[in-house]
């Protein structure tokens, strides 16, 4: 186990570990977050956890994740190490895209979306 709070910053995120299981993941204003900067964010996660954990993302203002990221979301492979997704969505278009994530991609990991950092927060802690 890591300490309380690990964090990790790149061009395109700020991931924070906030142990025993929460990656808390921030993209960043105007970035779009790659199935590459996914994997090494997992890559990342496995130095500081062998449990599986919880993620909340929190994009900025125009950030976006790519197509594929969808796609590597919902690999089975994943589903080994993560538990449940939190996403909070401030704006329609994000809201367009994640409805359609869940209706197309179905994720087989616990998936919501919340207007605040606070609700995601509350539902992960029944995760």
């Amino acid at each position: 186990m890591s300490d309380s709070n690990t964090i990790r910053h790149t061009k395109t995120t700020i991931a924070t570990f906030e142990a025993p299981d929460l990656l808390l993941l921030v993209i960043r204003t105007g970035e779009v977050l790659t199935v590459d900067e996914s994997n090494d964010i997992a890559l990342w996660m496995k130095q500081h956890t062998t449990a599986k954990y919880k993620v909340l993302t929190a994009p900025e203002i125009n950030a976006d994740i790519e197509p594929e990221v969808r796609n590597y979301l919902v690999q089975p492979q994943r589903a080994e190490r993560v538990r449940a997704d939190a996403l909070v969505i401030n704006n329609l278009p994000h809201r367009l895209l994640a409805d359609f994530y869940l209706k197309f991609n179905r994720p087989d990991i616990p998936t919501r979306f919340f207007s605040s950092e606070e609700e995601a927060r509350e539902w992960l802690k029944t995760q």
